[in-house]
């Protein structure tokens, strides 16, 4: 059978360098149909398209995308901190206000859905009480049973020292309703002090300040107000590739552009900012690592055979080899995902192996003094084989990875064993076709072939001079590197898993910095979690269960605004007794100055004591609004004046207009009656009365099923706190989803298939070479070099801290059959030379197995510019995987043959063979 292959590789390639034009032909239809499946290929470049589609996380996240227009929101972020204190919180909120004028414009009614740029403070003046916990409508029953100044901060008093006293935990359950209070309440009392020094606040600006009191601010601001946030719902989602980046770029542009114009910056993130960042990168990287590839691989060439029309020769089978794959991959996938084209730019290194063995072995066989077509069918006749072995072995490795679980591995199996295929084609096909055409030219202008007139010819000697090496001391060279490898293979427990999916994007990424801002300015991380729940009875209950969890910062569901009949029932009478005393409250008499300013010197002792617990239970936004209130620092020391300050120097000095007093309390107390009475509305609220926001926010667009969202209190993406914040809530509820859980499962599915397909890969390629060696001793020695550098590989990369990811993870059961390519060559060049042969064997393959070893580093180092972390470091391990498994192919591999068969005696060819060479050997004689 062996004989058989190469007597028919040979007539090919007679065939082949005798009539190109028809191969041309050949190719030229190939290609054309190839052409069709091209053009049906669609680059799905985000690491969501790559999630396992068959995980009931993934599927439930990819139907929250499509049918819940506020996930897939567009964060602007409003950056004021380069301006003055003072100044900051007026530009953010005019910036705020500007964009969102701009994107009311009909111009973005194509590819945006709705802006969201301040809370619905209508909503909650109408309905605000109806919203509120029963435990909660007890103390503003007590709270609002006068609204008189005096009794108000009293009542208040009372209530943060009942509430909070020494429990800093119910500070941090309450820390949105008590930045709130804090910011109205010194509100209230500047407008306080400035009557008192006989200015007119006037009403309007008294029930702002009573607004921002019971409502809170009505921009969404960071803890210091000079980074404010605006949300944009495009109508695209992470799922619409293609108007995925022009539509995230138009909005983009105009947020800037706006942002410019009033002097503070913006930028954008978000689910959809995050993808469309995922897509520029990895097709800016993989366009770099084509390039470099390329260029360094066709120079070399060129530099090496020492002929001009090299990348000719090896350049347009190299690109049709690609252009093919992707004509397969638009027939059978449809698409191309960043990972598979990843490895579209890898068969820049891997095709060209093929192409080197048939070009080092010709230009051999031309510089010995053969002819064209002798020369030529040389060539395939004494690499043919291998290369057939190889690219078997290596396509048969990658289809391993069809076994795998997750869809993106065994896309990746089609992709890569197709790829290789069709590389292995194309060289095949079209190298005698194009070396016919070159010597049909030179025989027409009548010159002879320069390449025999070369001064500077294909050399082995660095191959030869190792081959002695080696067959000198071949047990010294097994006990070094089986010593260097077993000592590297201690340090492989050491690889770790890289679980922060932010770490594998490129660094330094704009929207993945405003992420980790919003978490720290705004105390909540834009990556929650989500729960669809298609019974909103079942909501309450988990919505309190999950509250009480510790990594939990807070949970926002549509029971929290639209109430059940149960609540509203329980609700009622609270609501109902707020009404009457208030209905009933007379209007009171002058307030007095003595009692006021004891609940004042009370009210500033509680607020400094509250911002001791913040600052000890680490509650940074609260504390921060705390010690501006009071002027002190987080270490208790006083910073800057204070209103209390100022309220508390006026009173002492009585210094002061007591009909100011007066006044005040006459334009205060009606408006926080107003207030109060319209908030405890007891009106039923229907899914029409609630703000779009709240609507695109727990509603699905095509059926009855409701969104929950569960806040992390911390980044997420941190493991540590990641594995955390998922086992509390698994507690509750395991059918949450989100990005967090959805990497995770990737993550996981990536590690459990990459086991499996090293495995799979392993066995396959045994099977493969076993058939080709025909001999099991041989098939087991061939094995060896490849596990060394498995060992070897994983012990550098725990030296070096070089983290697994779900990318780079998959791309090691590659390396089985791209690995176990340099020892299939010389093993068959072994076999041919027979025993003593070791050095006409280094010597014949070495140079082709470095050069190919070297254009394989070259295609999977082109990645490491890259500025996508993921990419960057699957060229780091796979160059080092590289370099080690040639180092092992061509010095350990070489010391085991020779031990095996010229010191232990063992005979590693089939039987077959050894009856013919026997038959040769006595017809000769």
């Amino acid at each position: 059978m062996d004989s058989r292959r190469s007597s028919m590789l040979g007539r090919w390639a007679l065939w082949a360098g005798s009539h190109p034009g028809r191969v041309v032909v050949l190719v030229l239809l190939i290609t054309l149909m190839m052409l069709v499946g091209t053009a049906r290929v669609e680059m799905e470049m985000t690491f969501f398209s790559m999630m396992p589609q068959n995980t009931r996380q993934v599927r439930d996240l990819k139907k929250i995308t499509d049918d819940y227009p506020f996930s897939s929101s567009i964060v602007v972020v409003v950056d004021g901190r380069e301006l003055p204190e003072g100044e900051a919180e007026t530009a953010v909120k005019r910036t705020i206000d500007a964009m969102n004028a701009e994107f009311s414009d009909p111009s973005y009614g194509d590819i945006l859905d709705g802006i969201y740029s301040k809370v619905d403070e209508s909503f909650l003046r109408e309905h605000g009480f109806l919203l509120t916990k029963e435990k909660d409508l007890k103390r503003m029953r007590d709270m609002y049973a006068d609204t008189d100044l005096i009794p108000f901060l009293t009542a208040l008093n009372d209530d943060l020292e009942r509430e909070y006293s020494g429990d800093g935990a119910a500070m941090d359950d309450d820390e949105s309703q008590l930045i709130a209070w804090v910011g109205g309440v010194e509100r209230i009392l500047d407008d306080l002090a400035d009557s008192l020094e006989g200015g007119t606040p006037g009403r309007d600006r008294i029930e702002r300040s009573v607004d921002r009191y019971l409502v809170g601010e009505s921009y969404y601001l960071s803890r210091n107000e000079d980074l404010g946030l605006l949300f944009l719902n495009p109508r695209f989602t992470v799922n619409h590739i293609g108007a995925l980046v022009p539509g995230v770029n138009r909005l983009e542009a105009g947020v800037k552009s706006v942002a410019a114009a009033q002097g503070v910056k913006a930028g954008v993130t978000g689910m959809v900012v995050v993808a469309r960042d995922e897509m520029v990168t990895s097709v800016q990287g993989l366009a770099l690592s084509m390039l470099i590839a390329m260029a360094l691989i066709l120079s070399l060439m060129v530099a090496v055979f020492r002929i001009r029309s090299t990348p000719l020769i090896i350049g347009i089978p190299l690109a049709l080899g690609i252009l093919w794959t992707t004509g397969m991959t638009g027939f059978i996938l449809h698409r191309l995902n960043i990972m598979t084209a990843m490895y579209m730019v890898a068969l820049v290194g891997l095709g060209v192996d093929y192409a080197i063995h048939l070009m080092t072995s010709y230009v051999q066989e031309r510089d010995g003094g053969r002819t064209f077509l002798p020369a030529l069918e040389a060539a395939f006749l004494v690499s043919g084989r291998g290369i057939f072995t190889g690219a078997l072995t290596t396509a048969a490795a990658f289809y391993a990875l069809l076994l795998a679980e997750s869809e993106m591995v065994r896309e990746l199996a089609v992709v890569a064993g197709t790829g290789i295929l069709c590389e292995l084609a194309a060289m095949m096909l079209l190298i005698p076709a194009i070396l016919g055409l070159r010597e049909k030219r030179l025989e027409r202008k009548g010159g002879s072939d320069p390449m025999l007139r070369r001064q500077r010819r294909v050399r082995s000697d660095f191959a030869a001079a190792l081959g002695d090496r080696v067959t000198a001391r071949p047990g010294l060279w097994l006990a070094f590197l089986l010593a260097a490898g077993l000592v590297l293979g201690t340090q492989a427990s050491k690889v770790v898993l890289e679980d922060n999916l932010m770490n594998m994007e490129a660094e330094g990424l704009e929207s993945v910095v405003l992420q980790d801002l919003m978490t720290d300015e705004f105390g909540f991380a834009p990556d929650v979690l989500f729960y669809l729940s298609d019974d909103n009875n079942e909501l309450p209950a988990m919505v309190e269960a999950l509250e009480d969890l510790d990594s939990v910062k807070s949970v926002n569901a549509v029971s929290q605004w639209l109430p059940t009949e149960e609540q509203r029932r329980r609700r009622l009478p609270y609501l109902e007794e707020i009404r009457i005393q208030l209905e009933s409250l007379e209007e009171g008499g002058a307030p007095d100055s003595e009692l006021l300013l004891e609940e004042l010197y009370r009210l500033e002792a509680n607020l400094v004591e509250m911002g001791d617990l913040a600052v000890l239970g680490g509650i940074d936004r609260l504390a921060f609004v705390l010690n501006r209130a009071t002027g002190l620092d987080n270490d208790g020391s006083k910073v800057r004046d204070s209103v209390f300050d100022r309220l508390l120097k006026i009173l002492e000095t009585g210094r002061y207009d007591e009909s100011g007093l007066f006044k005040f309390q006459a334009l205060f107390s009606p408006a926080l009656k107003e207030k109060v009475l319209s908030m405890a509305g007891t009106s039923m609220i229907t899914r029409d009365d609630l703000p779009g926001m709240i609507r695109n926010s727990f509603f699905s667009k095509k059926d009855e099923t409701t969104l929950m969202t569960i806040h992390p209190r911390m980044n997420p993406w941190e493991g540590r706190y990641r594995s955390i914040f998922t086992a509390q809530v698994a507690t509750v509820t395991e059918g949450a989803t989100g990005m967090i859980l959805a990497a995770d499962q990737l993550t996981k599915i990536a590690e459990s298939d990459g086991r499996r397909a090293v495995a799979a890969a392993l066995a396959v390629v045994f099977l493969i070479l076993l058939g080709d060696f025909r001999n099991l001793k041989l098939t087991i020695l061939t094995y060896l070099p490849l596990l060394m550098s498995f060992l070897s590989l994983y012990g550098i990369m725990g030296l070096l801290d070089i983290r697994l990811d779900f990318v780079n993870i998959i791309s090691i059961p590659l390396l089985v059959g791209i690995g176990i390519d340099d020892a299939v060559h010389i093993g068959h060049r072994y076999c041919l030379e027979g025993q003593g042969g070791m050095k006409r064997t280094l010597a014949g393959t070495g140079t082709a197995v470095a050069l190919t070893t070297i254009t394989t580093m070259i295609g999977f180092a082109s990645f490491i510019p890259s500025v996508m972390r993921a990419m960057r470091s699957t060229g780091i391990v796979l160059t080092l995987a590289m370099a080690l498994a040639f180092i092992f192919s061509v010095c350990f591999y070489p010391a085991v043959l020779v031990l095996a068969v010229e010191k232990g005696g063992w005979t590693l060819t089939s039987r077959s063979e050894t009856r013919k060479k026997s038959r040769n050997k006595e017809e000769s004689e």
